[in-house]
């Protein structure tokens, strides 16, 4: 992995006051931010549970109530059904590559593969040599369309050819916390599916050098992996990601890692005052997140659950956790 530079998490919030918003204060920014008042912004990367699926979206992720309580424009960097490479590409930790040549037209678009199974769910703006234009994922394994800005010349990309993602560019020097992998191939047993290169442990550690690299950026969090329903003690989900890669996480990161899956098992529901229930208490013997705390019928967190998770990491950075 690289080498990384840990931080004090009190200066993650910039030493500032906390303020209190109402949501309608509250500035949840998409593909674009500015300077927050704490001072450097902070931006969210990750996949649905970033995104906040389980509870209607943007509006009630786990960034949206951070933005509340801080006071701070906070970006929302979550893309439901991305692996960490994607994630990493899109934040600018890596550069996504061309699987096979491919020709992009004068005018209109091509269909362009992805190595490492790099799958970015929804449109992605950059340049592929030199081309200016932004990727849509078909819907179909690793291919994407590439459509062009503008006309110009017929130009042909050899294979290996980077894909420089730049929508992220504008979040250079933000405070990242990084929250990715849940949706990696590694963690299940699906067999036929070929190992990425870059393995969640390196997609990671590649977005913390990045962001260290714009040289402002300097404090960042990264948070652990969280398991659902099939994924309670003794599964190959548990062992994978529980055990393995939130272990080699917390061994790297030290106290810029926050473990928010002992966090949602362990204490969520005493904060938000919730007695367990029957089914909590059964998910809790399992180590994973309780119900009370997930959407119905799902592994995603509910309105309940990214709350509790937003106040445990500004409370764990301003010094007043538990």
């Amino acid at each position: 992995m690289s080498a990384v530079r840990h931080l004090s998490r009190r200066g993650f919030l910039g030493g500032t006051a906390v303020v209190g918003l109402g949501m309608a204060s509250a500035r949840i920014l998409g593909p674009a931010t500015h300077a927050s008042a704490a001072g450097r912004p902070i931006s969210c990367w990750g996949d649905s549970l970033t995104m906040g699926v389980g509870a209607g979206g943007f509006a009630f992720s786990y960034p949206a109530v951070l933005s509340e309580i801080i006071g701070s424009e906070v970006y929302n960097g979550g893309r439901g059904g991305e692996r960490s490479g994607a994630i990493a590409a899109r934040q600018g930790g890596v550069l996504a590559r061309v699987a096979a040549e491919v020709t992009i037209p004068a005018s209109g678009y091509a269909v362009i593969h992805l190595a490492d199974e790099v799958s970015f769910r929804g449109p992605v703006p950059g340049k592929v040599m030199g081309v200016d234009g932004s990727l849509y994922f078909t819907g179909s394994g690793t291919a994407h369309r590439f459509t062009r800005t503008s006309a110009g010349a017929e130009t042909v990309v050899p294979t290996n050819t980077a894909f420089h993602a730049t929508g992220a560019e504008r979040m250079r020097g933000s405070d990242p916390i990084i929250w990715a992998g849940h949706n990696d191939d590694y963690l299940r047993e699906r067999p036929g599916h070929p190992s990425p290169s870059m393995t969640i442990e390196d997609n990671i550690a590649a977005m913390v050098a990045y962001n260290q690299s714009t040289g402002s950026g300097s404090n960042y969090l990264v948070l652990s992996l969280i398991n659902g329903r099939d994924g309670g003690v003794g599964s190959v989900y548990y062992d994978r990601a529980m055990i393995e890669v939130n272990g080699n996480l917390a061994r790297t990161y030290g106290s810029q890692y926050l473990d928010v899956h002992r966090y949602l098992v362990d204490q969520a529901l005493g904060d938000v005052g919730l007695v367990p229930t029957p089914q909590d208490l059964i998910d809790i013997a399992e180590d994973i997140p309780p119900a009370s705390l997930r959407a119905v019928a799902s592994d995603h967190l509910n309105v309940i659950g990214y709350d509790a998770l937003a106040r445990y990491i500004k409370n764990v950075y301003s010094g007043e956790a538990r």
